[in-house]
Formats: C-alpha cells, sequence, structure tokens
C-alpha cells in the first residue's frame, strides 16, 4: 500500500512587498492548495518504479524454481551415471576375470592348469566360483572359493547359451537367484587354437551393485519418496533401495517411470 501526505506551504513577506489590501466589499478569493512538483515528480517516479520490481521479483521466483529443478534433475543423471559405472565396472571386471579362467583351462599346462583357473577365481574379488562344462553343454566340475555356500549348478547349457557364448565371446544371461543372493549368468567359451573345446559358467554376485545403491540413496537422494533401482531386462529389481523390494525376483511395476516401457523394445 502507497500513501501520499500533501501540504500547504506559507512564507512570510516583508511589509513593503505584502500587496495591497483588498477593498471590502471585494470578493473573496478561494484558497488554492497547491501540491508540489516535485513531490508530484517523486510520487510518479515511485509508481513507475514499483512495477519493474514486481516483475523482477517474480522473474527471480520463477528462475529459481526451474534452478531447483534443473538441479534435481542434475543430481538424479549423476546418480545414474554413477550406479551405470559400477554395473559395467562389475560385470566386465567378473567377464575379464572369467575369460582368464578359460584361457587358463584351455592351455596345454596338464595338471598345472587347474590350479591356475583356482588360484585366478580366488585373486578376483568379483568371482567366488567357476563351473566347467563340456562342448556339449554338460556340467563337469566347479572351482570355489572358500566360504562359497552349497549351491547347485546347472546341469546342462542349452543350445542358445552356447551359440551366443561362442558368437559373442561372453553371454550375459538373465539375473537369477543362485547362492543366496541376486546374480548374473556369464558364460564364456574355452578355446583352443581357435576351437572350442568347452565353456566356463559364473553367476556374478549383484552384493555390490546393492551396496552402491544404498549408498547413493542415503546420500543423494532429495526427498524421503524418492527411490533408487535397477531392473534387468525382464524388468525384475535387481538392486532396490527399499528393503520390502530387494527380496527375490521381484517385478517392477508399470508405474513412474517405469511406465509405457515396453520390455519388447528393451531387447532391441
Amino acid at each position: 500500500e502507497m500513501r501520499m501526505v500533501t501540504g500547504v506551504q506559507t512564507c512570510a513577506l516583508p511589509i513593503s512587498q505584502m500587496p495591497e489590501s483588498s477593498p471590502a466589499n471585494a470578493p473573496e478569493q478561494p484558497v488554492q492548495v497547491r501540491f508540489p512538483l516535485r513531490r508530484k515528480l517523486a510520487a510518479m517516479a515511485l509508481c513507475i518504479s514499483v512495477v519493474p520490481l514486481a516483475i523482477l521479483a517474480l522473474l527471480l521466483i520463477e528462475v529459481n524454481a526451474t534452478a531447483v529443478e534443473e538441479s534435481s534433475l542434475s543430481l538424479r543423471a549423476a546418480v545414474a551415471d554413477d550406479l551405470a559405472h559400477t554395473i559395467e565396472q562389475d560385470l566386465t571386471a567378473a567377464e575379464d576375470g572369467l575369460v582368464a579362467v578359460a584361457a587358463a583351462l584351455a592351455s596345454q599346462g596338464g595338471p598345472e592348469r587347474l590350479d591356475m583357473a583356482m588360484t585366478l577365481v580366488a585373486s578376483n574379488s568379483y568371482l567366488d566360483h567357476a563351473a566347467i562344462y563340456a562342448l556339449d553343454g554338460t556340467y563337469i566340475d566347479a572351482m570355489r572359493v572358500q566360504g562359497f555356500p552349497n549351491a547347485e549348478f546347472p546341469k546342462q547349457l542349452n543350445d542358445d547359451i552356447k551359440e551366443l557364448a561362442i558368437g559373442l565371446g561372453v553371454y550375459h544371461g538373465p539375473l537369477v537367484e543362485f547362492a543366496g543372493s541376486k546374480r548374473v549368468v556369464t558364460v564364456v567359451p574355452l578355446k583352443s587354437d581357435d576351437n572350442v573345446t568347452g565353456f566356463a559358467w559364473s553367476a556374478v554376485d549383484l552384493l555390490p551393485v546393492q551396496a552402491r545403491v544404498e549408498h547413493l540413496a542415503q546420500n543423494h537422494l532429495m526427498a524421503d519418496g524418492d527411490e533408487l533401482f535397477v531392473v534387468d531386462d525382464n524388468l525384475h529389481f535387481a538392486a532396490h533401495s527399499v528393503i520390502s523390494k530387494r527380496q527375490g525376483l521381484l517385478p517392477a511395476p508399470s508405474e513412474g517411470i517405469l511406465a509405457g516401457i515396453d520390455k519388447a523394445a528393451i531387447d532391441k
């Protein structure tokens, strides 16, 4: 609210400069109260300046809201990139370790090759076992690190897995529950003189990915209702920031960020 105050200015003149007295019967002139020009200009300037300030305030509020939204999106993108890097790093390290195991098993070193393969499994922090399969996909044996739980390995590799492993050099399978945790199946061929002689199989543990999800959710999610999770190509939760959604191979609901996602499009 803007208020204007008016007033009347008076001044005293020397008697010699005072105007002659008007005749007694002369009509009285109305007294005019004048608003000084300086005050008029000041009031106009004030009114004019208030409007741009109001517009500037609205613009600042809008800009600040946009900046907060952009900052939130940037943070979420950075979290997603961090998590994607973790997954790629873990799976690549496990794959490289399994390739080295396969190379050792396919070598011509005699019995020592088994010791070398076992050493490679034990020295790779992303591997805790490796199973050996014959060329026809029949299970032969498995190497396990100390403390690895008693788990039953697949008795047979199907033809699709073998063909993909040979054609691509490595096969990354679906999400499975194995040895008490969620894992990703990885298969590489054993080669001797460019001839495939068998396969090495391992289910790579996703516990490091789950730990990273929990760390990022605890330190970087901005709202209590935010969730951070990883799904496989079958849209099952591989890792989740919410405890109740970590158990089993739970299907992710088609809502929120997953709304409208077509599984067939992911496969392509």
